[in-house]
């Protein structure tokens, strides 16, 4: 594939980035204040990797502004068409520094957190990890108020069949099951608003 280069948007005459995942700085006049003029010197720049990423990015200056920017983003902008404004850049092969374009499409972040093998790998480097009190209590708040699906809820409950529960065997209390009838009530109030009777069988007591 014969290597193209474009401007990167917002640094036009001072960067290009290529469809082989490259850029490079153009040759340009310096001007400053109190000193001698110079010329810089056309340049490929050394990517380095963005700080807790994986992905390689550059650094790109104008008016002594410097920004690191990701390399696989940068190609995306230049070469991919997006249409429908999707926020983000997949690898296809899952290699984070292969950004030739042939490697890379837009996507939703749904798609890309669920790619290949993405789930796993993120399933490895959070191995052993705790959360902390605060993050619990983000994912609770984020929660609250929500209610799963019926698709979910069948899902679930094929997953869990033949699969003897934990409790079985063990007596509870009468507060324990009044809990339970409360919970299993309370949760057939809001399916029924999806057009689902509330079916009291199931919190009759035994």
């Amino acid at each position: 594939m014969q290597e193209i280069w474009k401007d990167i948007e917002g640094y036009e005459g001072l960067y290009q980035v290529s469809n082989k995942g490259r850029v490079k700085s153009l040759s340009r006049l310096v001007v400053r204040v109190g000193k001698p003029n110079y010329i810089t010197k056309e340049k490929i720049l050394k990517c380095s990797e963005l700080k807790g990423t994986g992905y390689p990015a550059v650094k790109l200056g104008s008016n002594n502004n410097f920004k690191s920017m990701l390399v696989h983003r940068l190609v995306a902008q230049a070469f991919i068409p997006n249409p429908d404004n999707l926020p983000c850049v997949n690898h296809k092969d899952e290699t984070r520094n292969n950004n030739d374009v042939r490697n890379l499409e837009w996507c939703t972040q749904k798609y890309n957190c669920n790619y290949g093998t993405a789930r796993q790998r993120n399933s490895l480097h959070n191995k052993g990890k705790k959360l902390s009190q605060e993050t619990k209590d983000k994912m609770s708040a984020s929660r609250k108020g929500k209610k799963h699906s019926i698709e979910w809820c069948e899902k679930i409950s094929l997953s869990n069949k033949g699969k003897v529960p934990p409790n079985k065997g063990k007596k509870m209390s009468e507060e324990q099951k009044e809990k339970i009838r409360n919970s299993v009530k309370k949760s057939w109030e809001l399916r029924k608003k999806d057009g689902i009777e509330y079916d009291k069988s199931r919190t009759t007591k035994r």
